[in-house]
């Protein structure tokens, strides 16, 4: 498995159903104007912009160091916190989607940064959301021998500030003021690409035996689970 600071900071995004950031972008569509909030080193820009260089592209991200490697992917960089508005009001223009790929969980109050989000989205606009799930089999085990231990990345990252299944993560959207639309679960995080042929094909047996067990089972199963929420008046309307 990818490190960490591989996965955020020198990664790119596999055209692959176990990588949530490719779903995110694959998700977010053919629209206009995209904001990718918590943007990292902006692979997901990087691969936005593959998929339609026309379309105009911001970036918000708290790391300038890792903000300044992604500008190139944006027309629009933005340094700063999520939860500060005076960062939202610096958006050059509204946007008709936001993907907010493993971001929230990082923040205080996850319903206000939506709040604030949703002003600056379009009336049809999308948000396109991926987290962690916290009810994985691994961390139930977990809780049940008294362990809850974070660890360097992945669900019980360090830096999490707030945990989520997917039936509270629909109702933290769904407070935020939106409906939410679409929903899937991601079985893994991105493994390794390369190494030997035994390898690869060990790693697509596992693959075959989790999106089996999560077919069964997602929410006892999925590593991640991706949300998309609509204004809930657009949504009623559509």
């Amino acid at each position: 498995m990818l490190s960490r600071d591989e996965f955020i900071y020198t990664g790119h995004v596999s055209a692959r159903a176990d990588d949530s950031r490719y779903r995110l972008a694959q998700l977010a569509g053919d629209r206009d104007a995209i904001l990718d909030a918590g943007c990292a080193v902006g692979y997901i820009g990087e691969h936005l912009r593959r998929m339609r260089p026309d379309r105009w592209l911001a970036g918000m991200e708290l790391d300038p160091g890792a903000a300044e490697q992604a500008r190139r992917h944006y027309d629009q960089m933005i340094v700063g916190s999520l939860e500060d508005e005076s960062v939202w009001r610096k958006l050059d223009r509204d946007v008709d989607a936001m993907i907010f790929g493993d971001v929230l969980e990082h923040t205080s109050d996850p319903i206000r940064v939506l709040r604030m989000a949703e002003a600056r989205l379009r009336r049809d606009g999308i948000v396109v959301i991926s987290m962690p799930n916290i009810a994985h089999f691994r961390i139930r085990l977990g809780l049940l021998a008294g362990r809850f231990e974070y660890q360097e990345w992945g669900i019980m990252d360090r830096t999490h500030l707030r945990f989520f299944t997917l039936s509270t993560a629909k109702k933290m959207i769904e407070a935020s003021g939106f409906e939410v639309v679409h929903t899937e679960a991601i079985h893994a995080f991105p493994p390794p690409e390369g190494g030997s042929a035994v390898q690869q094909l060990l790693r697509a047996g596992r693959a075959r035996v989790r999106h089996a067990l999560g077919a069964m089972r997602p929410t006892l199963f999925a590593k991640q689970f991706i949300l998309v929420g609509m204004r809930r008046s657009t949504a009623h309307a559509v």
